[in-house]
């Protein structure tokens, strides 16, 4: 197994999300790779949010773009609340908050930043969203074209010595 050069960390507002910045952080540590913190949001999200703004009354001549403007500011900053307790080690590190269709953005990230690992969290879904839509998961382990490591509750304080 070769040593990855540059490690893609998929973070969301997920409970994971620290675990996953902790042991790609660790890893990175380890190995001298350069680190990507990656928040997608979901423009499902955003849509649905739009659509149900739309059908309240009183609450026409929301900016939009502002909104969206504020949520991207606001992923920026909890990327870098949750790189934390790794900013003092010796770490290159990039933050990367888009929006779109999820799994597709991370692949973009993959190829446009020459990514050697993708790292995401285990999230639990009930079984009927899975099957109308697919988890975004499933989708990247079908998907990726690089090694990708799915970090679960489980994996908690995990050891990246593998490397």
């Amino acid at each position: 197994m070769s040593v990855p050069k540059k490690i893609l960390a998929a973070c969301d507002n997920s409970p994971q999300a620290a675990e996953v910045v902790d042991y790609a952080a660790g890893l990175a540590h380890k190995t001298g790779a350069a680190l990507i913190l990656a928040h997608i949001i979901d423009i499902r999200g955003i849509e649905a949010v739009q659509h149900a703004f739309g059908r309240l009354p009183n609450l026409e001549g929301i900016e939009w773009s502002k909104y969206r403007a504020d949520l991207v500011r606001d992923r920026y900053f909890e990327l870098k609340q949750l790189l934390g307790m790794h900013r003092d080690k010796q770490l290159e590190v990039e933050t990367v908050v888009n929006v779109g269709m999820v799994y597709k953005e991370l692949l973009a990230l993959v190829d446009d930043r020459k990514a050697d690992l993708l790292v995401v969290g285990a999230s639990r879904h009930n079984l009927l969203s899975e099957h109308l839509m697919g988890s975004t998961a499933n989708k990247l382990f079908r998907l990726c074209p690089i090694p990708l490591i799915s970090v679960g509750r489980s994996m908690l304080r995990a050891n990246a010595s593998a490397f």
